[in-house]
């Protein structure tokens, strides 16, 4: 165990990272007990990179190339068994992810399990919109996206403190890792959205940690901003849809007012009751709607609390 009280793991996605690959996992802090890089299907050197590592790496390599999500899953699932298998502590042991790229600074990971440590959150994430200085060097075309994607983000999770959900710097307690539902991450690059919508599921807090944007390194992006914004705009559509009507419903049903439901089913009642003097008229279609109205009334009132609990 660390000097920081916590064991910490580390966790790498690589895809044909070649050139950043062993800087990366050499430039990881001391403190760091245990590296876990995911190979996935790299057509280049990218393993022969890493095996040169003067560190005590644990190599997973995936046979075919599915996308930035697999990678990451096949490391949490290979992690969740490694714990289980080891007794680890699952409140004080720590995972935190980095791209094998070298554009998250390792010299910054005190910062980001910090907030962990101190109780303060389970779940921490990078942010490179702290500060007009923190994002510099990131491409103009990337901050507009960036900045499209954070608002449709905001309302498809709920979760409006989130300044740069697309970055995948995180840091993460065991005890919530043993937690996600692997089923509702994506495979791909979309992955860095389905932390947070899953952390929106489980009701957990995320606190964002400054970091810089590191670029012009040798990097290679996989990322086509042309097709992948419009996709990830269409899929966080479709999840603030879901979010909405499925968690909304259940919400929804569950926090009704005992007035309202009285109002609901007053109607129904008083048509059972009197079923032999009064007819379905024109009077009592006016009946059940002002009664449904008020209904709907009474539940408006408290709309906000409700939508901001979903």
């Amino acid at each position: 165990m660390s000097h920081l009280d916590a064991e910490i793991f580390v966790l790498i996605p690589a895809y044909n990272e070649e050139i950043g690959i062993l800087k990366t996992i050499e430039t990881l802090p001391e403190f760091v007990d245990k590296i876990i890089v995911v190979d996935d299907g790299s057509s280049d050197r990218t393993i022969n990179e890493i095996l040169k590592a003067n560190r005590d790496v644990e190599l997973i390599a995936l046979e075919k190339n599915k996308g930035k999500g697999n990678a990451l899953i096949s490391g949490m699932i290979w992690l969740q068994d490694y714990a289980l298998k080891n007794a680890i502590d699952m409140n004080t042991s720590i995972l935190v992810f980095i791209d094998g790229d070298g554009q998250m600074c390792p010299s910054h990971m005190k910062s980001m399990i910090e907030p962990i440590i101190l109780k303060k959150t389970k779940f921490t994430k990078g942010t490179r919109f702290h500060s007009a200085a923190h994002n510099e060097a990131m491409p103009t075309f990337r901050k507009v996206g960036n900045t499209i994607l954070k608002y449709l983000n905001r309302i498809s999770t709920g979760q409006w403190n989130i300044t740069d959900p697309q970055n995948g710097y995180y840091a993460v307690t065991f005890d919530l890792l043993i937690k996600f539902d692997f089923n509702n991450f994506d495979f791909g690059f979309f992955v860095e959205n389905s932390f947070l919508l899953e952390t929106k599921r489980i009701r957990e807090s995320v606190i964002e940690v400054p970091i810089p944007a590191i670029y012009n390194i040798g990097e290679i992006s996989h990322i086509n901003y042309f097709t992948y914004i419009p996709s990830t705009s269409l899929k966080l559509f479709f999840e603030w849809l879901g979010r909405i009507t499925y968690s909304g419903l259940q919400s929804y049903l569950r926090l009704l007012s005992t007035i309202s439901l009285i109002l609901a089913f007053t109607p129904p009642l008083l048509y059972l009751l009197f079923y032999p003097t009064i007819k379905f008229k024109l009077s009592y279609l006016i009946l059940n709607l002002a009664f449904f109205g008020a209904t709907l009334l009474f539940d408006f009132l408290d709309f906000r609390k409700i939508y901001n609990k979903l």
